[in-house]
């Protein structure tokens, strides 16, 4: 499976995007840190148990220079250290209805892990 996060609009309140699968369906919304934007390109993900939250997560492997970026709920950039949240709904300020957006991206990269490797691939819009 393939999904891809086209990173749309960037203000003080984070760098704002859109998450697809890979035949351009949307899955959800996306934020990240501005400060700690994850570098554009394509990115294995696993699953693997997170210390700091304490349950399994969506995990992009092989990030250069950094490790422990994950894909998990929040509303703000506030909610996030360089990984990457997802919502529903997004407003000027961040997300919305995050909680249910990370359980259907969740069981739906699960399900797909079974049968092939998944990647992410970071865009910016116009490229």
């Amino acid at each position: 499976m393939r999904l891809a996060l086209t990173r749309q609009l960037s203000t003080r309140f984070g760098i704002f995007g859109e998450l697809c699968r890979e035949d351009w369906t949307p899955q959800c919304y996306t934020l990240e840190d501005p400060k700690l934007a994850i570098p554009l390109g394509s990115y294995e993900l696993a699953i693997t148990f997170s210390e700091r939250f304490r349950r399994p997560m969506p995990l992009l492997l092989n990030v250069p220079g950094r490790n422990g970026i994950r894909i998990h709920a929040g509303n703000t950039d506030a909610d996030t250290t360089g990984c990457i949240l997802v919502g529903n709904g997004q407003n000027e300020t961040g997300l919305t209805n995050s909680r249910l957006a990370y359980i259907d991206l969740f069981y739906a990269i699960q399900k797909a892990l079974k049968e092939e490797k998944v990647w992410i691939t970071l865009i910016q819009k116009g490229e």
